[in-house]
């Protein structure tokens, strides 16, 4: 769907951001291509899924050695999504037990290197 700019009958569509930021992608240098797929990504107006599924249709023609940087895009945009997902946990956690809360808490929610804090220090107690 377009965007409508304009004042009375001046009115100029222009592309949605999601197609104009899949559209450039191609000309993005490869150093910055994982903070242009970030960043669009979370830009308002921009429509994540149909960005990612954007993606996903270009894969087979993004040179192989540009893969990793959109996949590192990707997981970065969803870096910064986590902690406004679970915002609630880490301020609950943080009117439990202060400071130790949110570390404790995002010692077992990370995605990648899982610690139980918790579960370790419920034991030793």
């Amino acid at each position: 769907m377009a965007e409508v700019f304009g004042g009375a009958g001046t009115e100029t569509a222009y592309p949605s951001r999601t197609s104009t930021a899949l559209a450039v992608l191609p000309a993005i240098a490869a150093q910055s291509i994982e903070p242009f797929v970030a960043n669009a990504l979370l830009a308002e107006g921009t429509d994540s899924q149909s960005f990612l599924a954007g993606l996903v249709s270009q894969a087979f023609a993004v040179p192989i050695d540009s893969v990793l940087a959109y996949f590192e895009g990707v997981f970065a945009g969803g870096e910064r999504l986590y902690f406004p997902a679970n915002r609630k946990l880490f301020d609950d956690a943080y009117q439990l037990i202060v400071d130790a809360g949110p570390f404790i808490l995002a010692t077992s929610l990370m995605p990648i290197v899982k610690k139980d804090i918790a579960g370790s220090m419920a034991a030793v107690l």
